[in-house]
């Protein structure tokens, strides 16, 4: 049906009321035949909808893994981000896609990148609790002392905000206390400063310290020992 209307004269980078072509519909639905079809017929493989979403952002988004490996032998562009500055990779990191975090960042993301809310594939993985995505993004020793304009945390910050027993975070879904104190090992390993601050002048170790309701005594000085300033 695609080659009969791109015979007829359709045109394959026509948008919808999204800004979304035939390439982005492509693309979210793992169609590479019709992916096939169409990009020997349109100028830029790096269309944007009306979100500044590409059709490679589309694939990840919709965690559609051939896709994105075509689009990318194709030359589609990772590392373009939608109009708010959210790349594909802090996509998958918010969904916790593993595959796809690592196969990005094999192929050229930059695990820095920060959106217009000073947010980065980190912050997203933490944000929505994706411990998968986190174990892989820290395998590529990221920058663990930016701040989230957003809300004024950083990411060690972050994640003891994450704990399951913090009586900020009403979330249903948390870290339990033994990922936070795994995370929190490979963050100070990674450099992460013990004296960042949140918005309210709290440290990680004054979070934890007011903020966090443990199961017992020892976690509490667990989590404690750790975050503690020398």
């Amino acid at each position: 049906i695609v080659q009969k209307l791109l015979n007829a004269g359709a045109n394959p980078e026509n948008i919808d009321k999204e800004g979304k072509t035939p390439i982005h519909w492509a693309a979210g639905n793992d169609k590479i035949e019709v992916l096939k079809l169409l990009l020997p017929k349109i100028k830029n493989i790096n269309l944007q909808d009306k979100e500044g979403r590409t059709p490679l952002y589309w694939a990840t988004l919709k965690n559609v893994f051939y896709a994105l490996q075509y689009l990318t032998t194709q030359r589609a562009d990772l590392k373009i981000p939608t109009f708010e500055d959210t790349t594909p990779l802090m996509s998958a990191a918010e969904k916790n896609l593993v595959q796809v975090v690592e196969y990005l960042l094999t192929e050229g993301a930059q695990i820095n990148a920060q959106n217009k809310k000073g947010q980065t594939a980190v912050t997203f993985a933490l944000s929505t609790v994706s411990p998968d995505a986190l174990e892989k993004l820290l395998l590529y020793k990221p920058n663990l002392n930016f701040e989230d304009s957003s809300k004024n945390r950083f990411p060690l910050n972050l994640l003891v905000f994450m704990h399951e027993g913090s009586k900020v975070e009403n979330s249903s879904f948390a870290f339990s206390h033994k990922q936070v104190v795994e995370f929190t090992k490979k963050f100070k390993e990674l450099g992460a400063d013990l004296k960042n601050c949140n918005a309210y002048g709290q440290s990680a170790y004054a979070f934890a310290n007011k903020n966090v309701v443990y199961k017992s005594k020892e976690e509490k000085m667990e989590l404690l020992n750790l975050l503690k300033i020398k």
